[in-house]
């Protein structure tokens, strides 16, 4: 799924367009494939396990700018990811598509209110783009 990237500053946000051709600071990425100083990840720290699966890499993210760290995107490398693996099934001659179950849903949902909690002083604008 490719969207916009999000420059996320304390009271307005930027979406920065995918047709870039040059490294550009963002606020958010997808920590699968990112690459990180080792510096940076001594001062922020592991990863909360209170979010458990969702959310984890926009926390982090949002802890690395709150602390003054940029988040740079490099274009010219993709890395394609999914999540999860959705199939078909067929039950009693009826095909379902597995989509997210509810309790992953209300996982997402906590996590971005616990994110609201922890950031929303910090970056007011995070309620637009969350």
């Amino acid at each position: 799924m490719k969207g916009s990237h999000i420059q996320l500053e304390k009271f307005h946000y930027r979406l920065v367009s995918r047709d870039i051709d040059r490294p550009i600071a963002v606020t958010f990425v997808i920590n699968s494939m990112s690459l990180w100083r080792t510096d940076a990840l001594d001062a922020l720290g592991p990863y909360s396990t209170e979010l458990a699966v969702d959310h984890i890499d926009t926390e982090y993210c949002l802890r690395a700018k709150a602390r003054g760290y940029r988040v740079l995107l490099n274009p010219t490398v993709e890395f394609l990811h999914s999540i999860g693996n959705r199939r078909a099934y067929r039950l009693f001659g009826i095909t379902f598509s597995r989509r997210a179950w509810s309790a992953r849903r209300y996982t997402i949902a906590r996590n971005t209110m616990i994110l609201f909690k922890w950031y929303l002083t910090a970056f007011p604008s995070f309620r637009f783009c969350a």
